[in-house]
């Protein structure tokens, strides 16, 4: 996932996508939270989810990926979930994060198989095959 990151970082300097458009994520405006569906690729989830009300979603150990109230155990588990967004409730937040972003990859995601859902979380192997470990919704609180 890290070399995914690099590459369009170097390419376009993106780390979020707001609305269509590719932004570095300290050029994400004020009105680009509150107005616009933003997709986030980064190593800190919680310097992402600490100003927009979703806190302590997401936290990362070297073999553990806690997702609200769940924890999902594995070397280089990657998550991609998606909330509505606190700043407005007509839009969506979504972070794509890993604890080891060295080492792992974007899964090639299979609606057939996985469904629609609000979090998927994968484990990239020791032969870099990606594994589905976990594809759901959150409940109402979005937990």
């Amino acid at each position: 996932m890290r070399r995914v990151l690099e590459e369009t970082r170097r390419a376009d300097e993106v780390d979020a996508i707001a609305g269509n458009t590719a932004l570095t994520f300290g050029l994400c405006a004020q009105k680009d939270w509150s107005n616009l569906d933003i997709l986030v690729f980064c190593d800190d989830p919680a310097q992402v989810l600490k100003d927009n009300g979703l806190a302590g979603h997401i936290e990362l150990s070297k073999y553990r990926v806690k997702l609200g109230a769940q924890s999902i155990f594995g070397r280089a588990v990657g998550i991609i979930a998606m909330w509505r967004n606190p700043r407005s409730p007509n839009h969506y937040l979504a972070i794509v994060t890993s604890n080891d972003a060295l080492h792992c990859e974007l899964p090639n995601m299979n609606f057939a198989f996985e469904g629609w859902f609000d979090y998927m979380a994968w484990e990239t192997t020791e032969t870099q095959r990606t594994v589905v470990l976990e594809a759901d919704r959150f409940d109402r609180n979005w937990n």
